[in-house]
């Protein structure tokens, strides 16, 4: 999800 990139774009890779 795009806020879990915003938090920590290492721990999620998602981006928006």
């Amino acid at each position: 999800f795009a806020m879990g990139y915003i938090l920590s774009p290492n721990f999620s890779q998602e981006l928006p």
